[in-house]
């Protein structure tokens, strides 16, 4: 087929697609350049590259190119740069391409859309924006990984309103996961962390992943809502998915705070047991409380045994007092109190206060009046340990 023949089909065919036959012309593409194009196509295809942009730049020489066919050449030597890794110098060639008028829209949409693509390769998020904004609202309305492409954009360049604003009409034409996450990401940037737990739980329900929950129960901790963050930390627990040490930790204190001490006590010790959580000085004064706290006597006295051998603050003595008390132990009580008072205990007024009531329970009536005494020269302890030393005077009289 001749060169004429050739261009005369094509004219005929655009002609059908509703094109004019002066728009078919300028569009048309001479034979010889379309298979110089075919053959550099095909070298690319085989990554040929050398001998590909060699073709293409004798192309390039030809007198009297079409602005068509000059696009073709730059889109096709666009291309094989950019396969090349070669961004940079791509991008001038798009931008060739895309400064001569009348292409077809088609073209001219694959050229921004390429050039957009690089921009964001090269880091020039701003450039990568233009691009994408200058293309028609409809074609970015229907497809979703240019309307991601300018999310992250914009979530690049801070603008993390803007980004969201995107990611919402994004998520909502295809919930994939890629999107909701840098939707989370936007509003935890934002500060609205309510926004961000919603979208968490929308991930959640479709990719239902362990760390998705764990995030999740971290925004449940910084929006007050002890309850939801309790019941996917205890999730986490049941699938044996807790791994920090700081989410055993907050599960025992979500226990507590829930009245669930027992739960907390099992959590602590179990953590501990399994290496999960260090047998720190911390860790184990933690436990004792919860075991207290369970009424769990003996496990709390085990504990506070060990850290008063191990402690030289009073603390565990203190607590150990405590629970000898609640024992009805009043000399154990009592020893355990003066051990915590020697130790130059941090809460003294306090710890008089229980020594003079244990003291006086074991009925060392003058002992416990010294005690009482301190405890009442403390505005803190002075009411309470008044009353205590009204009824030692009752009962001494009595006798």
């Amino acid at each position: 087929m001749t060169p004429s023949r050739w261009l005369a089909c094509v004219a005929g065919l655009l002609l059908l697609l509703g094109t004019t036959p002066t728009q078919a012309q300028a569009n048309a593409m001479r034979e010889s350049v379309y298979n110089g194009l075919e053959k550099a196509r095909d070298q690319v295809g085989q990554s040929r590259y050398p001998a590909a942009m060699a073709a293409l730049e004798r192309l390039a020489g030809l007198d009297d190119l079409s602005g068509y066919e000059r696009a073709q050449i730059l889109n096709l030597q666009g291309y094989a740069l950019s396969r090349q890794g070669r961004s940079a110098v791509a991008v001038k060639r798009y931008e060739r391409l895309v400064a001569i008028p009348g292409l077809p829209d088609a073209l001219l949409q694959s050229a921004r859309r390429n050039l957009a693509q690089l921009a964001y390769q090269l880091e020039r998020y701003e450039q990568a924006l233009n691009w994408l904004d200058a293309l028609p609202p409809s074609v970015l309305a229907d497809d979703i990984p240019l309307q991601r492409l300018r999310a992250h954009c914009l979530y690049l360049l801070e603008a993390y309103a803007d980004a969201a604003a995107q990611l919402e009409k994004t998520v909502a034409q295809q919930p994939e996961e890629a999107s909701l996450n840098l939707l989370r990401a936007a509003y935890q940037q934002l500060g609205d962390y309510a926004s961000a737990a919603d979208t968490l739980e929308r991930l959640v329900d479709r990719y239902p992943k362990t760390d998705y929950l764990r995030a999740l129960a971290t925004l449940y901790g910084m929006l007050d809502q002890p309850r939801r963050q309790l019941g996917l930390l205890a999730s986490l627990h049941s699938q044996d998915a807790l791994d920090a040490p700081q989410e055993w930790q907050a599960l025992a204190s979500l226990y507590l705070q829930q009245d669930m001490p027992w739960r907390a006590a099992r959590l602590m010790a179990s953590g501990i047991e399994r290496g999960q959580l260090a047998a720190s000085v911390e860790n184990r004064r933690y436990l004792a409380q919860a075991w207290f706290q369970a009424n769990e006597n003996d496990q709390a006295l085990a504990v506070l045994e060990d850290l008063a051998r191990s402690t030289d603050d009073g603390a565990a003595e203190m607590l150990m007092g405590r629970t000898y008390l609640r024992q009805l132990r009043w000399a154990e009580a009592a020893g355990a109190f003066e051990q915590a008072l020697a130790e130059q205990v941090d809460d003294r007024a306090r710890a008089n206060l229980l020594l003079g009531v244990a003291r006086l329970r074991a009925n060392r009536l003058e002992a416990a009046r010294q005690a009482l005494a301190r405890a009442a020269n403390d505005p803190s302890t002075r009411s309470a340990a008044q009353q205590w030393l009204t009824f030692l005077d009752q009962r001494v009289a009595a006798h």
